[in-house]
């Protein structure tokens, strides 16, 4: 899943390089940016909460 999120952002990147570099859109890259970013933290932040619970169960 991570490996997914990642290789769709280094194809945006691939994608839009112009844009990236010329600031072309800036909102639009700096939203598709903040989008992919936000969804990694997300989805990394729910597998430790889970990893989280499972150990105190286990320790409790």
């Amino acid at each position: 899943m991570t490996c997914m999120a990642i290789f769709v952002c280094i194809k945006g990147w691939q994608k839009y390089p112009n844009e990236l570099l010329y600031s072309v859109q800036p909102v639009s890259v700096f939203l598709r940016w903040y989008v992919c970013a936000t969804v990694l933290l997300s989805y990394h932040l729910y597998i430790l909460r889970e990893e989280l619970s499972r150990i105190l169960r286990e320790t409790i």
